[in-house]
């Protein structure tokens, strides 16, 4: 009849679970595992829509990202769980976002359905009456409707259970319809879609209170949210040429302290490393003079002071917005240093947990102290989990971080400096 077969790909045991209804979460979670679920969902949505969009009719889309084999069944519920839950709240309050979510997660559902080889377990699950019948068990007042009910396995479902099943073109027989397997995952889909609408349109009812929560929402609606720095410096953290070499040692991040070092060895770096290096030192409080002069005194180790001026320091005044369209630029967040072109040969630009050679991350990770178990865990992490591996460098190099400092580590570099330099301030160091 329906009865299940073998269960296929990694994914197939836990497809047999898959819900109808979405329950919020309970479990406990590290924020930062939950915005990384979230994204990755958002991911996978887009891969969906660009699945529909190309019309390649796709059964199935790979939900690695969600669910690999490193997770356990209970693990990969509650990652599909809370990534749901985390949009369903960063989109309930924006009509076409949520829209557009709706849409996605339906036919994300009936992707999975259709890989399903026994769909009506869903059904069972989310207690829905249903029987499967035959062609010969369906009584019939006509003998027309017995022709047209056709051969195979029909899902004997209440009329009631959705209005899609009349749009799909079948007709009630003592107010019951007989639904193939194709289209009872149709009318299964569509109930998920009424479920989706209903929870958007109850979370937008909810007024979030969690700092971390919101914080989250924010990136995932405003993707340019982490690339955006106030360059509001207080005193105490001014960067200033006389500072500028102990600052570099004991505060700037690996990235920023990669391109320092490379500076200071070379006397040159290339356009990308200029940029990313030079709106950083901005960021941190070093004024256009001493900008000028730094960048001087290392260029001029290899060129004149009339090749510097005539080709490096009219875009120095310019990141400063003081040169042709006076334009205030911002210091690069990680997210878009860490996507990046990987760099070429005598370039230093991005991230060194994601474009450095693993020999080369490695040094770096040597050249700060680090214990060995951290050292192991950030090149296990290489270089799929840059933001991780910055935030556990922080850790390990900042004993007893107050997690209200870690907020926005691994996201701006200029936010690693600004943690250090409180963190040492309350330290009284």
């Amino acid at each position: 009849m329906d009865n299940p077969k073998p269960a296929q790909g990694n994914h197939q045991k836990y497809l047999t679970h898959l819900p109808l209804f979405y329950e919020d979460p309970v479990d406990e979670v590290d924020i930062i595992e939950l915005e990384e679920i979230t994204r990755k969902r958002v991911d996978l949505l887009k891969k969906v829509e660009l699945n529909m969009l190309e019309k390649m009719n796709l059964k199935y889309i790979s939900i690695d990202p969600l669910f690999t084999e490193k997770y356990n069944d209970r693990e990969k519920e509650f990652r599909d769980k809370a990534s749901h839950f985390m949009l369903k709240l960063a989109y309930c309050s924006h009509a076409e976002e949520g829209k557009w979510w709706v849409n996605m997660e339906t036919a994300l559902f009936k992707m999975r359905l259709n890989n399903m080889t026994n769909p009506s377990e869903v059904l069972r699950q989310a207690n829905i009456s249903f029987e499967i019948k035959t062609s010969a068990d369906i009584e019939c007042p006509l003998p027309e409707d017995k022709e047209a009910i056709g051969n195979g396995i029909r899902y004997k479902v209440p009329l009631s259970l959705s209005a899609c099943i009349l749009k799909l073109g079948y007709f009630p027989i003592k107010g019951f319809c007989y639904v193939t397997r194709e289209h009872i995952i149709d009318v299964i889909a569509d109930l998920f879609r009424q479920g989706c609408d209903l929870a958007l349109k109850e979370a937008s009812k909810n007024i979030i209170t969690d700092e971390r929560l919101k914080s989250i929402i924010n990136r995932i609606t405003n993707p340019d949210a982490d690339n955006v720095y106030e360059n509001k410096a207080p005193k105490e953290k001014f960067v200033t040429l006389e500072n500028l070499d102990m600052m570099a040692h004991n505060h700037f991040p690996p990235c920023m302290k990669r391109l320092f070092s490379n500076i200071k060895t070379n006397h040159h770096l290339k356009h990308f490393g200029r940029l990313q290096f030079g709106l950083f030192l901005k960021g941190v409080g070093l004024s256009l003079d001493d900008s000028l002069k730094f960048w001087r005194t290392e260029f001029c180790n290899k060129m004149t002071v009339e090749k510097f001026s005539k080709e490096y320091e009219y875009s120095i005044k310019h990141s400063y917005g003081k040169a042709g369209k006076m334009a205030d630029y911002t210091p690069w967040g990680c997210r878009k240093i860490i996507h990046f072109p990987n760099p070429s040969d005598g370039e230093f630009h991005g991230c060194p947990f994601r474009h450095a050679a693993r020999g080369e991350l490695l040094r770096i990770l040597n050249s700060y102290g680090i214990n060995e178990e951290t050292k192991a865990s950030i090149m296990q992490k290489f270089p799929n989990e840059p933001e991780r591996s910055c935030i556990s460098l922080f850790k390990a190099t900042h004993d007893n971080t107050p997690p209200d400092l870690l907020e926005h580590v691994g996201r701006h570099p200029n936010s690693y400096f600004d943690a250090s330099i409180k963190y040492h301030n309350l330290a009284g160091r």
